[in-house]
């Protein structure tokens, strides 16, 4: 088990069910570019809140996080409300078990800031989609300007 799995296990227990007024106008801007027919890969799932309130306006999502605690969390919330078309499974987002040009559409909010490898996520996610498939992201580019909030996150992935 790696630091940020270790961290956001940790962090599972404070999820809450419904999401915050952020990830509310991400849904709402999101449902926009959905069909009801898609395939989606949600990359970062987290606690589900997104997973679950998008579930609707799509056939199938793939919901992956590194989080054992927070895919738990996600999977009681989809099964109290009687959701049944996600799949929430612990991996990453290179697990061979996805092929190339099979979504239609990948999420992947709140994870970017994560990434190291940004040249390889980018190829991943081109090779994942189908032909005009989407990719829907909304990360805060904490890299982009010096602020306090910027330095409070790297300190805290540090230390785990």
């Amino acid at each position: 088990m790696n630091k940020s799995e270790k961290f956001f296990d940790r962090v599972s227990s404070k999820s809450k069910p419904e999401p915050n007024q952020t990830a509310t106008k991400i849904i709402e801007s999101s449902k926009e570019f959905l069909e009801k027919d898609d395939y989606i890969l949600d990359f970062g799932c987290g606690y589900g809140a997104i997973t679950n309130k998008l579930a609707k306006a799509a056939k199938t999502i793939e919901a992956i996080d590194i989080s054992s605690g927070m895919l738990e969390f996600a999977k009681r919330q989809a099964e109290e409300n009687l959701i049944s078309n996600i799949n929430y499974i612990q991996t990453s987002i290179f697990d061979e078990r996805f092929s190339d040009e099979t979504f239609d559409v990948i999420l992947a909010f709140n994870v970017l800031h994560y990434i190291e490898d940004m040249p390889s996520l980018v190829e991943r996610i081109n090779s994942l989609l189908k032909p005009n498939g989407i990719f829907i992201s909304s990360t805060a580019c904490m890299k982009e300007k010096r602020s306090l909030i910027r330095y409070l996150v790297s300190f805290l992935s540090k230390i785990g």
